[in-house]
């Protein structure tokens, strides 16, 4: 029997498939600030015996560059050491391969290491630090994780980009974090407090707490047993003035009477995300033209007309590092025809907070970042538009 020399001390070749493809050994800058994890070496790699430096590699460090970053400052690793064969349209090594070559290596290479941060690019990295993919790279990506004591920062690898995603302002908004975490800033993220509403007097004081803000913009959502307004029913109605804290109207509240008390306030800019939704269910259960002035998920589209990536929780996230939330109710949602009725009230009630008090943030932050060009389009186009297509919907036209 041939004995396999290793490529690395911790690396078990003698059990990978790959022990015989070409390879590129580790080599790294001591004393880096950033350690770059991506994949595995691809052909350019092998030929020059160096990590990243093909076409993912030249788009990488163009954007870091662009935030003041240069190779010499990296410290590179890869989450395979060898050159994979092709598997479809890809050379991406296995989970067992990624196991085999990184558990014991990268823990002594990058700790002995010590970089201030892990930029882990792909699928392939979130395997060879955490031990799986979770979520997948585009729910994971933009969010600090800790490993062995050392923040990550995981992001889309560059070469999704060059086989044709769409994943470019979000590659983009990750490496400009970079500096920051750097810096020492934290994203530390402080939740909206979230307060039931489950009396008339509670709800009265609500009111007048309202009234006196005027004029103002407020955030609201509403959580639904399905997604038909003319036959299903409302759960709750969330309210946020300030973002730091929401208001949830219990269900045994939320009457007709009480809610067009709540909605014939003046001098209120209502804020939804997606306000087609719940303006169409108000509509039909008050029975008379719900206003509302601002829908954050239009002004997420104003900012990045990409399809995708509008939803309230991924731009949550992304805008004010948000955590899962949604995780606390999907347990209660086993499949798509599930219905939110199945959620135990006090779930629903603060997840329903969360929502309210993120849109009103969301709202802030895009105001923040739309130019006078944007802000035009959004108002003379898109607002309109949206209580244009709800009167033709009721006319029996469904409009995406």
């Amino acid at each position: 029997m041939v004995k396999i020399k290793r490529k690395h001390p911790l690396a078990q070749c003698e059990e990978c498939p790959l022990y015989d493809r070409p390879y590129v050994p580790t080599t790294y800058k001591a004393n880096a600030t950033l350690a770059i994890l991506p994949e595995a070496p691809g052909r350019e790699e092998v030929v020059q015996q160096a990590y990243l430096v093909g076409a993912s590699g030249k788009v990488l460090f163009s954007a870091l560059a662009q935030v003041g970053i240069k190779r010499e400052d990296c410290a590179l690793f890869n989450s395979a050491m060898c050159y994979p064969p092709q598997r479809g349209k890809t050379h991406t090594p296995t989970d067992d391969e990624i196991h085999l070559c990184s558990d014991e290596r990268l823990v002594k290479d990058i700790v002995a290491q010590k970089p201030k941060l892990i930029l882990a690019l792909g699928n392939s990295a979130m395997i060879a630090l955490f031990g799986s993919k979770g979520r997948g790279i585009m729910k994971e990506r933009g969010q600090l994780r800790e490993w062995h004591g050392i923040k990550v920062l995981p992001s889309v690898h560059p070469a999704s980009m060059l086989h044709g995603g769409g994943a470019w302002t979000d590659f983009a908004a990750d490496i400009e974090r970079i500096p920051r975490i750097l810096a020492g800033e934290t994203f530390e993220h402080t939740p909206p407090k979230v307060q039931t509403i489950t009396t008339d007097r509670q709800f009265n004081q609500l009111i007048e707490k309202i009234k006196a803000k005027t004029p103002c913009e407020i955030a609201c959502d509403i959580e639904t047993t399905g997604f038909d307004y003319l036959h299903d029913e409302i759960l709750c109605v969330s309210i946020s003035v300030s973002g730091t804290q929401s208001f949830v109207i219990a269900r045994e509240l939320c009457t007709k009477g009480r809610l067009k008390k709540l909605f014939h306030i003046k001098g209120i800019d209502w804020t939804y995300h997606n306000a087609k939704f719940d303006a169409q269910f108000l509509r039909t259960f008050l029975g008379e033209n719900i206003p509302f002035r601002h829908d954050t998920m239009l002004k997420s589209y104003t900012l990045d007309e990409r399809q995708g990536v509008h939803g309230l929780k991924h731009q949550a996230t992304e805008r004010l590092n948000a955590p899962d939330y949604e995780a606390e109710v999907r347990k209660y949602l086993p499949n798509k025809n599930s219905s939110y009725a199945e959620i135990p009230r006090k779930a629903l009630y603060l997840y329903a907070g969360y929502d309210t008090g993120y849109t009103r943030n969301l709202s802030a932050e895009y105001d923040r970042l739309m130019d006078q060009k944007q802000r035009m389009f959004y108002d003379t186009v898109l607002m309109p538009a949206v209580n244009f297509f709800m009167d033709v919907e009721r006319e029996g036209m469904l409009i995406d």
